[in-house]
């Protein structure tokens, strides 16, 4: 996202009548009022960048940029311009990370997951830079960003060797709230303190599960910003996606199974072809691997089986993450070559809209003349870190998680229920909107306060009152305060109560 500022000019003609007679005594004087006088004001506006998907045989390059609509909660932006995402001779675009939760991911759907998208290595890398990384339960990089498909297929079968199950797997359970939340949280941590602002992709492998019919019923529904009982499943999944859509992550989530019992019986030589042409060497410069694709599948047609993923009672989860960032969840391997097809098909719009730096998330939608249905594109666009960053980052801290990556030093002390925070000078800037996030222990539930017209120039100090919701009190606390003008921010943990005061 870029950030400009535009001197807007309104004029205003003083017509002031007077009379022939005043005229012929004071020409110089009507001429001094009569001319236009010229009022300057500054305003800051963004210019945002969204991803889209037209619809097939449509390309933006024959349509104007000012006939693209794009409503921002609900106001029309102006259209700046639209450029392809499809990779080309130069630089890629892209940027994928094949990110897989071992807390979330049962071994079978791992080892599956890593041979499903080892098969694609050459695809994946010719969209653009592929990372893969391992979250047990904290995210680590396996293999850096890289555009070797070599590399790619090796690691991945190493992740599916090392995963490789004999007995079969019991059907996956729900998992417990807390812990899907938690596993949420470092996800949108780990992305969303990456510097890198082109278009990014992410491939999340986890299990798919059935949710309860209370569950179900918010998963179902589209997410209009309102907000879901809380310490559930569907704030959790929410939060998350709302999170990932404002940060451009177009996300494709699932188990990514095999397809059939075939294809099941085939991946062992699938593991074979991994190793013998990865050659357990640390040379990467030779031809990459070629994982032959098994023959179709005599029965169930293929598309008849994607359409069997949308359907499923388990895919309800990872929808209700995928869509609001304009991606999709992942059942079947057969998916991923259409997915990967659709991401070089995409396009990105570039929109100006007023700078209003709160946190707060804004819906949008984009539309083409006289189409009757909104482009695919996420429904979050952001002007600051938003709220479900700041939750996530303070809850991780209050569970004893490290969080860093921050540049504002923060310190914070706690005297009975009120909290001293204090940052020392900051460097110079025009006062912004300050927002101060607490979270105790393990609860889903934060405390937020936004201070207009802070300063952070000569050093700040403000005491705000918590209120933990447990009735046992709390034994760690995290704070974590932002500068949202400059997209800065600092953390600190502090020792919590034992119990609430006055109890």
């Amino acid at each position: 996202m870029d950030r400009r500022r535009l001197a807007l000019t309104a004029s205003l003609l003083a017509l002031l009548g007077s009379s022939s007679r005043l005229a012929a005594q004071k020409p110089i004087l009507d001429r001094e009022q009569n001319q236009t006088q010229t009022f300057q004001g500054e305003i800051e506006v963004r210019e945002v960048g969204i991803i889209v998907e037209p619809p097939a045989g449509t390309s933006l390059g024959s349509i104007p940029p000012a006939d693209i609509l794009v409503f921002e909660d609900g106001a029309p932006r102006p259209v700046v311009k639209a450029e392809p995402l499809k990779p080309g001779a130069g630089p890629s675009p892209w940027s994928l990370v094949l990110y897989f939760d071992r807390v979330l991911a049962g071994r079978a759907t791992t080892h599956d997951a890593a041979l499903a998208l080892a098969r694609r290595a050459k695809e994946l890398t010719g969209l653009g830079a592929v990372e893969i990384v391992t979250a047990d339960p904290a995210p680590k990089v396996e293999l850096a960003a890289t555009r070797d498909a070599r590399s790619l297929s090796s690691i991945l079968g190493g992740i599916a060797k090392a995963s490789r199950v004999t007995p079969k797997e019991a059907p996956p359970e729900a998992p417990d709230p807390e812990a899907l939340r938690r596993q949420l949280d470092r996800l949108v941590t780990f992305l969303g303190s990456r510097s890198d602002t082109g278009a990014r992709a992410l491939f999340l492998v986890a299990n798919g599960f059935v949710p309860s019919p209370g569950e179900a019923a918010f998963l179902s529904a589209q997410d209009t910003g309102a907000p879901v009982p809380p310490g559930s499943l569907a704030a959790a999944l929410r939060e998350g996606s709302r999170t990932l859509a404002a940060y451009g992550w177009v996300t494709f989530a699932g188990p990514l199974r095999n397809s059939s019992e075939e294809r099941q019986r085939r991946q062992m030589a699938d593991m074979e072809r991994i190793r013998v042409m990865g050659g357990g060497s640390d040379n990467t410069n030779g031809a990459p691997p070629v994982i032959q694709m098994p023959p179709p599948d005599r029965g169930v047609r293929g598309d008849e089986r994607v359409a069997d993923v949308f359907s499923r009672p388990d895919s309800a989860p990872w929808m209700a993450l995928s869509q609001p960032t304009s991606g999709t969840v992942l059942g079947i391997d057969e998916q991923l070559g259409s997915v990967i097809d659709g991401l070089a098909r995409r396009w990105r719009v570039w929109y100006r809209g007023p700078e209003v730096p709160d946190g707060k998330l804004r819906s949008v939608e984009v539309r083409l003349p006289s189409a009757g249905e909104p482009l695919r594109s996420p429904r979050w666009v952001r002007s600051a870190t938003p709220e479900g960053l700041a939750a996530a980052r303070a809850r991780l801290l209050a569970d004893g998680s490290a969080v860093s990556g921050g540049s504002l030093s923060l310190d914070a002390t706690l005297t009975g229920r009120t909290l001293d925070l204090r940052v020392p000078p900051a460097g110079a800037g025009t006062p912004g909107p300050v927002r101060v996030t607490v979270a105790f222990d393990g609860a889903s539930e934060v405390q937020q306060v936004v201070l207009p017209e802070v300063s952070l120039e000569k050093g700040w100090g403000h005491r705000l009152e918590i209120h933990p919701s447990g009735k046992g009190g709390t034994h760690r606390i995290g704070v974590v305060v932002e500068d949202l003008a400059r997209d800065r921010w600092g953390v600190a943990t502090v020792a919590g109560l034992s119990s609430p005061p006055g109890r």
